[in-house]
């Protein structure tokens, strides 16, 4: 199996490196990166969106969506991430621990053995979501321009039974930053009229 990965990028070098950076430690599963360059600002939901309807025109039953600073430290990781994914076939979404800002993610220590855990929502930092849950479901919501289009799409693919999981036995390591403003603010606020 082949996993197709989006990688929403607006750094015009990264198509040199990306390859060496995701095999840094071995994926276990091959890989075809659809890189997608915004070099005008669109935001992480329209550039994603772009890729996604590239991808899904291919058949591949499990699609990945990657930001473009993700550094794999844990062997087999996205192999981990597919074992995870089909550990229920009521699981649509997959995703390591990573550094992030999602309760229950942020800070927590990767573990030795596997352990999949169900969680509210996980972030399109890394994740991998099964093509069935575009069926269902649909693209993200460009009513969001940035963020929690993500959170947003899971808690929509819930209606259709599709859960959430963290393999807490992979790790993806990314730069911690803060959130883009106002984007961050705007975004949190348009979550919480829809969703409350």
């Amino acid at each position: 199996m082949t996993i197709p990965i989006i990688i929403p990028t607006m750094d015009e070098g990264l198509s040199e490196r990306i390859a060496d950076q995701l095999n840094a430690c071995e994926p276990g599963v091959d890989i075809e990166i659809a890189l997608m360059h915004d070099p005008i600002g669109q935001g992480f939901t329209r550039v994603v969106n772009e890729g996604l309807r590239r991808v899904l025109e291919s058949s591949a039953p499990v699609i990945g969506i990657m930001s473009d600073d993700c550094e794999p430290r844990t062997d087999q990781w996205l192999a981990k991430l597919l074992d995870a994914l089909d550990d229920d076939t009521c699981n649509g979404f997959a995703a390591p621990l990573m550094p992030c800002r999602t309760e229950g993610i942020m800070g927590i220590e990767p573990v030795d053995e596997p352990m999949v855990i169900e969680h509210w929502g996980v972030p399109y930092g890394c994740v991998l979501i099964r093509r069935d849950v575009f069926r269902d479901v649909g693209l993200l919501d460009p009513f969001f321009d940035h963020y929690c289009s993500d959170t947003d799409h899971q808690f929509r693919a819930r209606r259709f039974g599709w859960r959430s999981v963290v393999a807490w036995h992979v790790y993806m390591h990314r730069d911690s930053h803060p959130p883009r403003e106002p984007l961050w603010t705007q975004d949190q606020s348009k979550l919480q009229r829809r969703w409350g």
